[in-house]
Protein backbone atom coordinates (compact mmCIF):
# COMPACT_ATOMS: atom_id res chain seq x y z
CA UNK A 1 0.00 0.00 0.00
CA UNK A 2 1.42 3.41 -0.92
CA UNK A 3 1.71 6.37 1.45
CA UNK A 4 -1.33 8.16 0.03
CA UNK A 5 -3.47 5.09 0.61
CA UNK A 6 -2.04 4.78 4.13
CA UNK A 7 -3.13 8.33 4.95
CA UNK A 8 -6.63 7.77 3.56
CA UNK A 9 -6.97 4.58 5.56
CA UNK A 10 -6.38 6.52 8.78
CA UNK A 11 -9.65 8.42 8.34
CA UNK A 12 -12.77 6.37 9.10
CA UNK A 13 -16.12 7.63 7.73
CA UNK A 14 -18.74 8.24 10.40
CA UNK A 15 -21.85 6.01 10.40
CA UNK A 16 -24.74 7.16 8.25
CA UNK A 17 -28.29 7.41 9.62
CA UNK A 18 -30.45 4.50 8.45
CA UNK A 19 -32.72 6.73 6.39
CA UNK A 20 -29.74 8.09 4.44
CA UNK A 21 -28.38 4.57 3.85
CA UNK A 22 -31.77 3.44 2.54
CA UNK A 23 -32.03 6.35 0.10
CA UNK A 24 -28.56 5.69 -1.26
CA UNK A 25 -29.22 1.94 -1.49
CA UNK A 26 -32.26 2.64 -3.65
CA UNK A 27 -30.06 4.79 -5.88
CA UNK A 28 -27.60 1.97 -6.55
CA UNK A 29 -30.13 0.29 -8.86
CA UNK A 30 -31.31 3.50 -10.55
CA UNK A 31 -30.05 5.75 -13.32
CA UNK A 32 -29.50 8.57 -10.83
CA UNK A 33 -27.90 10.89 -13.40
CA UNK A 34 -31.14 10.68 -15.38
CA UNK A 35 -33.38 10.99 -12.34
CA UNK A 36 -31.40 13.90 -10.83
CA UNK A 37 -29.78 15.71 -13.78
CA UNK A 38 -26.85 18.06 -13.26
CA UNK A 39 -26.41 19.13 -16.89
CA UNK A 40 -26.39 22.77 -17.95
CA UNK A 41 -29.67 22.70 -19.90
CA UNK A 42 -31.67 21.16 -17.07
CA UNK A 43 -30.22 23.43 -14.37
CA UNK A 44 -30.61 26.68 -16.31
CA UNK A 45 -34.09 25.85 -17.55
CA UNK A 46 -35.25 24.95 -14.05
CA UNK A 47 -33.78 28.12 -12.54
CA UNK A 48 -35.41 30.33 -15.16
CA UNK A 49 -38.73 28.51 -14.80
CA UNK A 50 -38.68 28.77 -11.01
CA UNK A 51 -37.98 32.51 -11.06
CA UNK A 52 -39.63 33.62 -14.28
CA UNK A 53 -36.35 35.40 -15.08
CA UNK A 54 -33.68 34.78 -17.71
CA UNK A 55 -30.95 37.44 -17.37
CA UNK A 56 -27.93 36.13 -15.45
CA UNK A 57 -26.01 39.38 -15.87
CA UNK A 58 -22.32 39.56 -16.80
CA UNK A 59 -21.09 36.36 -18.41
CA UNK A 60 -17.95 35.80 -16.30
CA UNK A 61 -19.76 33.15 -14.22
CA UNK A 62 -20.67 30.95 -17.16
CA UNK A 63 -17.36 29.27 -17.98
CA UNK A 64 -16.65 28.38 -14.31
CA UNK A 65 -20.19 27.01 -14.05
CA UNK A 66 -19.74 24.83 -17.15
CA UNK A 67 -16.40 23.47 -15.96
CA UNK A 68 -17.82 22.85 -12.51
CA UNK A 69 -20.86 20.83 -13.57
CA UNK A 70 -18.73 18.82 -16.00
CA UNK A 71 -16.35 17.98 -13.15
CA UNK A 72 -19.29 16.95 -10.98
CA UNK A 73 -20.40 14.41 -13.56
CA UNK A 74 -16.93 13.10 -14.35
CA UNK A 75 -15.26 13.12 -10.95
CA UNK A 76 -17.54 13.58 -7.94
CA UNK A 77 -19.20 10.11 -7.90
CA UNK A 78 -22.19 11.48 -6.02
CA UNK A 79 -24.65 9.02 -4.53
CA UNK A 80 -28.41 9.60 -4.75
CA UNK A 81 -28.57 11.74 -1.61
CA UNK A 82 -25.54 13.66 -2.82
CA UNK A 83 -27.05 14.37 -6.23
CA UNK A 84 -30.34 15.52 -4.71
CA UNK A 85 -28.61 17.95 -2.38
CA UNK A 86 -26.11 19.19 -4.96
CA UNK A 87 -28.80 19.90 -7.55
CA UNK A 88 -30.75 21.82 -4.91
CA UNK A 89 -27.65 23.81 -3.90
CA UNK A 90 -26.77 24.75 -7.49
CA UNK A 91 -30.33 25.85 -8.20
CA UNK A 92 -30.25 28.08 -5.12
CA UNK A 93 -27.14 29.79 -6.53
CA UNK A 94 -28.56 30.20 -10.04
CA UNK A 95 -31.89 31.52 -8.79
CA UNK A 96 -30.14 33.96 -6.45
CA UNK A 97 -28.14 35.30 -9.38
CA UNK A 98 -31.24 35.77 -11.53
CA UNK A 99 -33.03 37.64 -8.77
CA UNK A 100 -30.02 39.83 -7.96
CA UNK A 101 -29.75 40.95 -11.59
CA UNK A 102 -33.48 41.62 -11.74
CA UNK A 103 -33.35 43.81 -8.61
CA UNK A 104 -30.41 45.80 -10.01
CA UNK A 105 -32.26 46.40 -13.29
CA UNK A 106 -35.25 47.78 -11.42
CA UNK A 107 -33.19 49.68 -8.84
CA UNK A 108 -29.85 50.77 -10.36
CA UNK A 109 -29.41 53.15 -7.43
CA UNK A 110 -28.26 50.17 -5.35
CA UNK A 111 -24.91 50.51 -7.09
CA UNK A 112 -24.43 53.88 -5.35
CA UNK A 113 -24.01 52.10 -2.01
CA UNK A 114 -20.52 52.31 -0.54
CA UNK A 115 -18.63 49.50 1.22
CA UNK A 116 -16.21 51.24 3.60
CA UNK A 117 -13.32 49.69 5.53
CA UNK A 118 -14.59 46.12 5.78
CA UNK A 119 -12.94 44.01 8.46
CA UNK A 120 -11.87 40.76 6.82
CA UNK A 121 -10.89 37.69 8.83
CA UNK A 122 -8.31 35.52 7.10
CA UNK A 123 -6.09 32.66 8.27
CA UNK A 124 -5.87 28.92 8.07
CA UNK A 125 -9.15 27.03 8.17
CA UNK A 126 -10.06 25.59 11.59
CA UNK A 127 -7.99 28.26 13.36
CA UNK A 128 -10.90 29.96 15.12
CA UNK A 129 -12.07 32.24 12.31
CA UNK A 130 -15.75 31.44 12.89
CA UNK A 131 -15.48 32.02 16.64
CA UNK A 132 -13.78 35.35 16.01
CA UNK A 133 -16.43 36.43 13.49
CA UNK A 134 -19.23 35.54 15.91
CA UNK A 135 -17.51 37.57 18.62
CA UNK A 136 -17.08 40.63 16.42
CA UNK A 137 -20.68 40.30 15.28
CA UNK A 138 -21.80 41.11 18.83
CA UNK A 139 -20.89 44.74 18.17
CA UNK A 140 -24.10 46.39 16.84
CA UNK A 141 -22.02 48.50 14.45
CA UNK A 142 -20.72 45.37 12.72
CA UNK A 143 -22.66 43.61 10.00
CA UNK A 144 -21.95 40.00 9.10
CA UNK A 145 -23.13 37.81 6.26
CA UNK A 146 -25.82 35.53 7.64
CA UNK A 147 -26.17 32.22 5.86
CA UNK A 148 -29.83 32.84 5.05
CA UNK A 149 -29.24 36.15 3.26
CA UNK A 150 -26.43 34.68 1.17
CA UNK A 151 -28.74 31.83 0.10
CA UNK A 152 -31.78 34.02 -0.47
CA UNK A 153 -30.60 37.63 -0.97
CA UNK A 154 -33.73 38.79 -2.80
CA UNK A 155 -35.82 40.66 -2.02
CA UNK A 156 -33.11 42.62 -0.18
CA UNK A 157 -33.43 42.18 3.60
CA UNK A 158 -35.00 45.08 5.47
CA UNK A 159 -33.92 46.41 8.84
CA UNK A 160 -37.36 46.15 10.45
CA UNK A 161 -37.77 42.45 9.64
CA UNK A 162 -34.13 41.34 9.50
CA UNK A 163 -34.40 39.01 12.49
CA UNK A 164 -37.88 37.69 11.70
CA UNK A 165 -37.64 37.24 7.93
CA UNK A 166 -39.36 33.95 6.91
CA UNK A 167 -36.35 33.04 4.78
CA UNK A 168 -34.45 32.37 8.01
CA UNK A 169 -36.63 29.33 8.77
CA UNK A 170 -36.32 28.06 5.19
CA UNK A 171 -32.54 28.42 5.26
CA UNK A 172 -32.31 26.80 8.69
CA UNK A 173 -34.02 23.68 7.41
CA UNK A 174 -31.74 23.46 4.39
CA UNK A 175 -28.56 24.18 6.32
CA UNK A 176 -29.53 21.67 9.01
CA UNK A 177 -29.56 18.98 6.32
CA UNK A 178 -25.79 18.90 6.80
CA UNK A 179 -26.39 17.68 10.36
CA UNK A 180 -29.30 15.40 9.55
CA UNK A 181 -27.44 13.60 6.75
CA UNK A 182 -24.13 13.44 8.65
CA UNK A 183 -24.83 13.95 12.38
CA UNK A 184 -21.14 14.19 13.33
CA UNK A 185 -21.03 17.56 11.49
CA UNK A 186 -22.76 19.20 14.45
CA UNK A 187 -19.71 18.62 16.65
CA UNK A 188 -17.31 19.95 14.00
CA UNK A 189 -18.89 23.20 12.84
CA UNK A 190 -21.99 25.01 14.05
CA UNK A 191 -24.27 25.61 11.08
CA UNK A 192 -27.59 27.46 10.95
CA UNK A 193 -29.43 29.77 8.60
CA UNK A 194 -29.43 32.58 11.18
CA UNK A 195 -25.68 32.37 11.86
CA UNK A 196 -22.76 34.11 10.12
CA UNK A 197 -20.91 32.13 7.50
CA UNK A 198 -17.90 32.66 5.31
CA UNK A 199 -17.93 34.65 2.09
CA UNK A 200 -17.47 31.56 -0.07
CA UNK A 201 -21.20 30.81 0.14
CA UNK A 202 -21.89 34.18 -1.48
CA UNK A 203 -18.99 34.13 -3.94
CA UNK A 204 -20.34 30.81 -5.19
CA UNK A 205 -23.13 32.78 -6.88
CA UNK A 206 -20.40 33.61 -9.40
CA UNK A 207 -19.21 29.96 -9.37
CA UNK A 208 -15.71 31.07 -8.36
CA UNK A 209 -15.59 29.86 -4.74
CA UNK A 210 -13.74 26.53 -4.68
CA UNK A 211 -14.04 25.96 -0.93
CA UNK A 212 -17.84 26.09 -1.10
CA UNK A 213 -18.20 24.40 -4.47
CA UNK A 214 -16.00 21.54 -3.26
CA UNK A 215 -18.55 20.92 -0.50
CA UNK A 216 -21.07 19.90 -3.17
CA UNK A 217 -18.76 17.26 -4.67
CA UNK A 218 -15.10 16.41 -5.27
CA UNK A 219 -14.07 18.32 -8.40
CA UNK A 220 -10.25 18.37 -8.77
CA UNK A 221 -10.29 19.54 -12.40
CA UNK A 222 -12.47 22.51 -11.43
CA UNK A 223 -10.08 23.37 -8.58
CA UNK A 224 -7.12 23.23 -10.97
CA UNK A 225 -8.95 25.54 -13.37
CA UNK A 226 -10.21 28.04 -10.81
CA UNK A 227 -6.88 28.49 -9.05
CA UNK A 228 -5.42 29.68 -12.36
CA UNK A 229 -8.11 32.32 -12.91
CA UNK A 230 -8.26 36.02 -12.15
CA UNK A 231 -10.52 36.31 -9.10
CA UNK A 232 -11.33 39.94 -9.79
CA UNK A 233 -14.80 39.09 -11.20
CA UNK A 234 -15.60 37.10 -8.05
CA UNK A 235 -14.78 40.06 -5.79
CA UNK A 236 -16.64 42.52 -7.98
CA UNK A 237 -19.71 40.32 -7.69
CA UNK A 238 -19.04 39.97 -3.96
CA UNK A 239 -19.24 43.77 -3.71
CA UNK A 240 -22.41 43.80 -5.84
CA UNK A 241 -24.17 41.49 -3.40
CA UNK A 242 -22.92 43.38 -0.32
CA UNK A 243 -24.35 46.61 -1.72
CA UNK A 244 -27.70 44.93 -2.26
CA UNK A 245 -27.76 43.44 1.25
CA UNK A 246 -27.02 46.75 2.97
CA UNK A 247 -29.38 48.80 0.77
CA UNK A 248 -32.40 48.45 3.07
CA UNK A 249 -30.51 47.19 6.11
CA UNK A 250 -27.53 49.56 6.54
CA UNK A 251 -24.32 48.29 8.14
CA UNK A 252 -21.72 50.69 9.53
CA UNK A 253 -19.01 48.21 8.62
CA UNK A 254 -18.91 44.65 7.40
CA UNK A 255 -17.06 41.86 9.20
CA UNK A 256 -16.30 39.25 6.56
CA UNK A 257 -14.52 35.91 6.70
CA UNK A 258 -12.91 33.44 4.35
CA UNK A 259 -9.58 31.67 4.87
CA UNK A 260 -9.13 31.53 1.08
CA UNK A 261 -8.86 35.33 0.88
CA UNK A 262 -5.18 35.02 1.79
CA UNK A 263 -4.55 33.39 -1.58
CA UNK A 264 -6.26 36.15 -3.57
CA UNK A 265 -5.27 39.28 -1.64
CA UNK A 266 -4.22 41.40 -4.67
CA UNK A 267 -7.61 40.98 -6.36
CA UNK A 268 -9.44 41.59 -3.08
CA UNK A 269 -7.58 44.85 -2.46
CA UNK A 270 -8.48 46.16 -5.91
CA UNK A 271 -12.14 46.01 -4.88
CA UNK A 272 -11.70 46.88 -1.18
CA UNK A 273 -8.53 49.03 -1.00
CA UNK A 274 -9.35 50.21 2.54
CA UNK A 275 -9.98 46.72 3.96
CA UNK A 276 -8.66 45.85 7.44
CA UNK A 277 -7.47 42.31 8.13
CA UNK A 278 -7.51 40.09 11.19
CA UNK A 279 -5.43 36.91 11.11
CA UNK A 280 -6.00 34.41 13.95
CA UNK A 281 -3.42 31.68 14.49
CA UNK A 282 -3.47 28.12 15.76
CA UNK A 283 -0.97 25.27 15.78
CA UNK A 284 -0.98 24.43 12.04
CA UNK A 285 -0.68 20.69 12.68
CA UNK A 286 -3.81 20.67 14.83
CA UNK A 287 -5.63 22.96 12.40
CA UNK A 288 -4.79 20.74 9.46
CA UNK A 289 -5.84 17.57 11.28
CA UNK A 290 -9.20 19.17 12.07
CA UNK A 291 -9.53 20.37 8.48
CA UNK A 292 -8.88 16.90 7.05
CA UNK A 293 -11.55 15.44 9.34
CA UNK A 294 -14.23 17.92 8.34
CA UNK A 295 -13.36 17.64 4.62
CA UNK A 296 -13.71 13.87 4.79
CA UNK A 297 -17.05 14.17 6.58
CA UNK A 298 -18.37 16.65 4.02
CA UNK A 299 -17.29 14.45 1.11
CA UNK A 300 -18.77 11.35 2.76
CA UNK A 301 -22.11 13.13 3.09
CA UNK A 302 -22.51 13.08 -0.72
CA UNK A 303 -20.28 10.31 -2.02
CA UNK A 304 -19.23 6.82 -1.03
CA UNK A 305 -15.65 7.65 -2.05
CA UNK A 306 -14.20 10.42 0.15
CA UNK A 307 -10.57 11.39 -0.49
CA UNK A 308 -10.70 9.67 -3.87
CA UNK A 309 -7.79 9.98 -6.27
Amino acid sequence: MNNAADHRAQWVPPPRPDWVKHINEEGYCMDISGVVPLDEKSLLETATRNTGLSDFGADDWHEPFQIYIRALEQEAELNLMGRLRTRSDILILLEARLRIEDIYKRHPEINDQQIRQPIIIVGQGRSGTSFLQNTLAANPDNGVLMHWEMMFPCPPPEKATYKTDPRIVKADKLVDQWNRVTPTMASMHELAGHMPFEDSAMMAINFMAPTWMDCFGQVPSFDTYIFQQDTGPAFRYHERVLKLLQWKNPRKRWVLKDPMHLDRMPDLLKVYPDACFVWPHRDPVRSLASLVSIIGTIQWSRSDYPFKG
